[in-house]
């Protein structure tokens, strides 16, 4: 069980960093600084846990524990939710 856990928290780290790699690589090609992706500012969440609707149970748990995690690190736990946020 605990695999199991370990194996969806790496799934959705590795979702995020994958969605910030190709942004950077093109911001570093051109000699600009590195973009950053702000989690928790100022004790606020910044951004949401997004999943893909009717996501199956273990993604949604997973997604669960991470937003878990990062609350215990930085005091602002994330919103998780389905299919695509609205524009801030």
């Amino acid at each position: 069980m605990a695999a199991k856990r370990f194996i969806g928290l790496f799934l959705a780290l590795v979702g995020c960093i994958g969605l910030m790699l190709p942004s950077s690589e093109v911001h570093a090609a051109a000699g600009a600084p590195k973009p950053q992706m702000v989690l928790v500012a100022e004790g606020i969440s910044r951004v949401p846990i997004v999943l893909f609707e009717d996501a199956p149970p273990l993604t949604r748990r997973a997604a669960d524990e991470l937003a878990e995690y990062i609350e215990k690190t930085s005091g602002a736990r994330p919103e998780v939710m389905e299919g695509l946020p609205e524009p801030r």
